[in-house]
């Protein structure tokens, strides 16, 4: 990037383009008087910069907001060995290491911006049972197959996909309505039977396929991540209880603690 690349250019089509909830986030702080910081993955002629941002606000003489100075360091080679470190081995998602801090920073967003959420937990169905009829190399295949599908469905800025366990998986994704989640998931669901691996020992289908159970929290009331991913995970139960009749999905919302504003 040059400096002919910044001049009369917005920050946002510089530092946030398609990232529209992480600049309103940024622009919220600053123009309440706080520090922002956070990392930015700028794509330029076909090359990739992590860059480190933090965008400090300035005040006029009445102490009100004036502007901001916005300083940025090249931190691509550290985001490399954090790569390393917070992806699977095998599929190269987002491992469960970094689970936790995204979905609390995702439930954290849905309640400020009162924007939905959904959380789902994704089962290969009798996974057991196809490693020990075609083994685990085969098996293995499977699970990169089946990632691939995640990441081409879930590519939005906002989209996150994680491997949490053998067979096991959680995307997070952002949707207008329980209706239209349950849709996309179902298109999800959708796409893994239609890749067609042969599994001879599955109860349910001819076909390698996966139970999802959800949850869609709509960004009102108190509540978190952990709670958010144990009713989704109740939900995959659920799913798993009933797939020996049919492939299931199984969404809801949360119940949450509506909080009454004291006078």
């Amino acid at each position: 990037m040059t400096k002919e690349d910044l001049i009369n250019h917005q920050i946002r089509d510089v530092f946030f383009a398609g990232e529209d909830i992480l600049f309103n986030e940024m622009w919220q702080d600053v123009k309440s008087g706080a520090t922002w910081n956070g990392e930015i993955k700028l794509i330029n002629e076909g090359e990739s910069k992590w860059l480190g941002i933090d965008v400090l606000p300035m005040q006029g003489s009445d102490y009100s907001y004036s502007g901001f100075r916005l300083l940025a360091r090249d931190i691509t080679n550290r985001k490399s060995l954090e790569h390393i470190s917070i992806t699977d081995t095998l599929t190269g998602l987002l491992n469960r290491r970094t689970l936790d801090d995204t979905l609390d920073r995702a439930t954290r967003i849905a309640q400020r911006n009162k924007e939905p959420v959904t959380i789902a937990m994704l089962d290969v169905d009798f996974f057991k049972q196809y490693n020990d009829t075609y083994g685990h190399a085969a098996g293995d295949n499977v699970l990169t197959g089946i990632a691939e599908v995640f990441s081409g469905m879930l590519a939005r800025a906002n989209d996150f996909v994680f491997r949490v366990g053998g067979e096991e998986f959680v995307i997070i994704f952002n949707s207008k309505d329980v209706a239209s989640s349950k849709e996309y998931i179902d298109k999800i669901r959708q796409a893994v039977r239609d890749l067609e691996i042969a599994h001879e020992k599955s109860t349910v289908d001819s076909c390698i396929t996966i139970s999802i159970g959800g949850v869609f929290f709509d960004g009102k009331g108190a509540t978190d991540g952990q709670l958010l991913l144990s009713d989704a995970d109740a939900n995959l139960y659920r799913a798993k209880e009933k797939r020996n009749h049919s492939v299931q999905t199984v969404l809801g919302k949360p119940v949450v603690v509506e909080i009454e504003a004291k006078a």
